[in-house]
């Protein structure tokens, strides 16, 4: 009878067990290693992009790759993505300039090491060019960055380029900056611009300004502007980052005004912004 059970007992189908071999698992672990690889190399954006920025592409090929640079790059390329478009800035194509640097903008701080480079190109022959680089230095620059200094030097100098559109781009990135103080007066005049959309730009700028303090010291004084209609866009431009207090005292400064017009107008717009009893 103990016979068997023990036959019975041995009879039972025990769990199966996987053993590899040490040699088989180091096989398996460098397979696993070369798929990954792989895997990287042909998946990942940066290194697919990068083959599209060669000499040998077209100017429109080179142009959309490294504008493609700047947008869903893994956290884990963007360094190497920034390094890729620092070298890009120097394409013999303003148009692969212009887009290096949008590239670099839609990376915004992480892509800071950029800016020396960019600055040079502030003096670029291109117009479209130095915009986006004004713009971009702006939107890239942090408070601690290296080259703060040397940031701002450099933008305040492009607030006299030839061209308004880089002047204006100059001017928001100081603003965006904190450096509002050196763009007040620009952007206060061409907040007067006959072209409706830098007028409307420059407007839009002061209104997001963090620190709006300087341009309504400037825009105070731009309400003695002989002209009524360039009065009636400060006054507007006024209201949407001052106190009323100070609106109202500004109006009330001009009742003695030598230009009975501007008396006139003073006291009606100040009867308008009043609130009644």
């Amino acid at each position: 009878m103990r016979r068997l059970e023990d036959q019975v007992r041995s009879m039972r189908l025990k769990p199966w067990r996987p053993r590899l071999r040490l040699r088989t698992l180091a096989i398996l672990i460098a397979v696993l290693a070369v798929a990954l690889w792989a895997g990287l190399n042909i998946w990942s954006p940066t290194r697919r992009l990068s083959r599209l920025l060669q000499p040998d592409q077209p100017v429109y090929i080179r142009r959309e790759a490294a504008s493609a640079l700047g947008y869903e790059i893994p956290s884990w390329e963007v360094d190497q993505a920034v390094s890729i478009l620092i070298g890009v800035l120097d394409d013999p194509s303003p148009r692969v300039r212009e887009y290096a640097g949008g590239g670099l903008a839609q990376i915004g701080p992480r892509a800071a090491r950029a800016i020396p480079k960019l600055i040079t190109l502030l003096n670029d022959d291109d117009r479209f060019v130095r915009f986006s680089v004004a713009r971009t230095i702006g939107l890239i620059l942090k408070s601690g960055t290296a080259s703060r200094t040397e940031a701002v030097t450099a933008l305040t100098r492009t607030l006299e380029d030839k061209d308004l559109g880089v002047r204006v781009a100059a001017a928001e990135s100081l603003v965006e900056i904190g450096e509002a103080q050196k763009a007040a007066a620009l952007l206060v005049a061409v907040s007067g611009d006959s072209d409706s959309y830098y007028h409307d730009r420059a407007r839009l700028i002061i209104r997001r300004a963090n620190d709006p303090r300087p341009f309504v010291a400037m825009l105070v004084k731009a309400l003695r502007d002989p002209d009524g209609r360039r009065r009636d866009d400060v006054l507007q431009t006024l209201l949407l980052i001052a106190p009323p207090e100070v609106v109202r005292a500004a109006l009330g400064s001009l009742f003695t005004h030598d230009d009975p017009e501007i008396r006139h107008w003073a006291a009606e717009r100040l009867e308008r912004i009043t609130p009644g009893p």
